[in-house]
């Protein structure tokens, strides 16, 4: 056999190593990355080193101790979650009771607490909380920290007290909106329509007048759905959603429309009782009272 033949099946048998060996050294690499000191002190470099070891082809010996350090880590995230669980809930409890307010279990799987006007759910595998109002989510996911997602609560529950719009202002808004969308749809007065375009009509109504004048994004003002339904609460309660001499009426979702987050908005009470609702008019009050 002529040197440049046994060359040619020198240059394959290294390749097919290399197909062995690479993969074992790209593991090699990202698992040296969690055996430095603290390298698996959080859940993510745990869920991280157990998902490369249970996928990895490994020769014998080896293939048997990754096995066995994939299970323990495994186990180590059930313990993990079993006592980040147990001291958040306490703490989270204790410290909500020292403000003289007591969370209301609403579900099991999660869980998920009413503390008014928030609901808290919990996601002990993601190490995450969320406040969520009208079913809404209000701010960024917030880490397992009772302490932290206290005082989101706080000042969140003071941020939609000190930025709600005055009912003067939102039913101004409401009614112009309510027009200009009778007006572009060619429809008459009493006429229903769909909350979810009332919403940004609304929206529009309430942007300063340089931005009118300008229509430069600079002047823009954000109105998020939280606000929108934080106004429609607020007018529900203190003027039982009249707007002069008319009165809002609002249209319950059918099945099909309350499963699509676009079309329907959530309101509810104080207990975080509620319903979907998904068409909007505006009706002389005495129609209603009638």
């Amino acid at each position: 056999m002529s040197p440049e033949e046994l060359e040619g099946q020198l240059a394959r048998l290294l390749s097919e190593l290399d197909g062995h060996l690479n993969p074992l050294v790209s593991l090699r690499k990202s698992l040296g990355r969690h055996s430095r000191p603290g390298g698996l002190a959080g859940r993510r470099s745990l869920e991280e080193a157990a998902r490369l070891l249970e996928g990895a082809a490994l020769p014998g010996p080896i293939a048997d101790a990754a096995a066995r350090l994939a299970a323990d880590l495994v186990a180590s995230l059930d313990e993990r979650a079993r006592t980040i669980r147990g001291e958040f809930l306490e703490r989270f409890l204790a410290l909500f009771v020292e403000r003289g307010v007591t969370p209301r279990l609403l579900a099991e799987a999660g869980p998920e607490y009413r503390v008014s006007p928030f609901t808290v759910t919990i996601d002990f595998s993601a190490e995450s909380a969320q406040l969520l109002f009208a079913r809404l989510p209000f701010g960024k996911p917030l880490a397992l920290d009772a302490t932290r997602v206290v005082d989101a609560w706080r000042s969140g529950k003071e941020a939609l007290e000190s930025r709600a719009l005055d009912p003067d202002r939102f039913s101004g808004a409401l009614v112009s909106a309510y027009r200009a969308l009778l007006a572009r749809r060619g429809r008459s007065p009493g006429d229903r329509v769909e909350l979810s375009e009332v919403y940004p009509e609304v929206a529009f109504a309430l942007q300063p007048q340089k931005l009118l004048d300008e229509a430069d994004r600079r002047h823009f003002v954000s109105y998020g759905r939280v606000e929108f339904v934080r106004d429609l609460l607020r007018l529900r309660k203190e003027r039982g959603l009249k707007v002069g001499e008319h009165r809002v009426d609002l249209g319950v979702a059918v099945a099909g429309a309350a499963t699509q987050r676009r079309r329907a908005f959530w309101l509810e009470d104080e207990s975080g009782t509620g319903m979907f609702y998904s068409s909007f008019r505006l009706v002389p009050q005495a129609t209603l009272e009638g």
